[in-house]
């Protein structure tokens, strides 16, 4: 599975200052903010330009000394105040995107990230391709191309969704049951494995399949059997976690079953994997579907994934 990438770049934030000095005298807090930063005191360089921001708040060499003293100090609701205002003083400028885009990273708020990350990477294309900044982009669909949408068929052409226009899509049928995939990765073989992405799987005639009983050929069973046999085949496996987080009934088109969200660890070195999870079902047939992402990327695909749900066409 894949992980976010990132390569924290130390910017170089007194080359700058010096680039921007004027005639006008600057505040005595300023220099002794350079001078404590230049010396590594990290702590006293905050404190001396927090003082400057509060005597003059459009002074740029203060905020960025307040931002990049707080970066190395973890203080992450200092980096986003210095991100904010540096972003909002000089946003053609990169030093307050990307203060914004750290302190929202490290928080593992990547739907908060995503703007700065995007006005970094045209402001300083560069520094986005050694920062692994496009990468990181490109593995949430907030690239260029990932950012749109596309509207997927499965092969048959009996199910539909509307899910980011760079991913990819296969499937397989044997005429009963059809496993259509649309991934992040491309999958190539049953081996493969994807890190986000839904999984939809459509079988007909079930009752002939696992030999049901006429009497017990309706939704409410079907979804039961469906969940319990999937339950089955993980015989022997126990996962580090799942957790189901909500679970409710549902019925669409003809179908009715339940939906759930539910946090999914398969080892403890895997990350932890949260799904929106539907099963459906009519007379002999289940369609059965997750939505799923690694928790860290959660907050960008949930509304994707929504609307991915809302968007999807069953089979008639």
């Amino acid at each position: 599975m894949l992980r976010l990438i990132v390569v924290l770049m130390a910017l170089s934030v007194f080359q700058h200052v010096s680039a921007q000095q004027t005639t006008a005298p600057r505040l005595a807090e300023v220099d002794s903010a350079i001078v404590a930063y230049n010396a590594k005191d990290f702590a006293k360089a905050k404190d001396f330009a927090l003082k400057a921001t509060r005597m003059n708040d459009q002074i740029r060499e203060a905020w960025e000394i307040l931002g990049f003293s707080a970066q190395s100090l973890n203080d992450l609701p200092t980096i986003l105040a210095a991100g904010a205002q540096l972003s909002k003083l000089y946003p053609t400028e990169r030093n307050g995107w990307y203060l914004l885009f750290l302190g929202h990273y490290r928080q593992e708020r990547l739907d908060l990230a995503v703007t700065p990350m995007r006005e970094l990477c045209r402001i300083d294309p560069a520094l986005c391709a050694t920062s692994n900044i496009d990468k990181i982009l490109l593995q949430i669909s907030q690239d260029s191309v990932g950012m749109l949408d596309s509207t997927f068929r499965s092969d048959e052409g009996a199910i539909s969704v509307t899910l980011p226009k760079s991913w990819h899509t296969t499937s397989r049928s044997d005429g009963k049951t059809l496993n259509w995939f649309v991934t992040l990765e491309k999958i190539q073989s049953d081996s493969d494995s994807y890190s986000v992405g839904g999984t939809f799987r459509w079988i007909r005639n079930i009752s002939s399949s696992f030999l049901i009983e006429e009497k017990n050929n309706n939704p409410a069973f079907l979804v039961e059997f469906w969940d319990q046999f999937v339950a089955a085949q993980m015989k022997g496996f126990t996962p580090q976690l799942r957790k189901v987080i909500d679970s409710t009934a549902t019925s669409r088109d003809g179908w009715s079953g339940m939906i759930r969200t539910v946090d999914f660890q398969y080892k403890k070195d895997y990350p932890v994997q949260r799904r929106i999870e539907v099963i459906l079902a009519r007379k002999d047939e289940v369609f059965a579907y997750t939505l799923e992402c690694d928790s860290q990327r959660w907050t960008v695909y949930e509304p994707r994934f929504r609307n991915a749900l809302t968007s999807l066409a069953l089979p008639h």
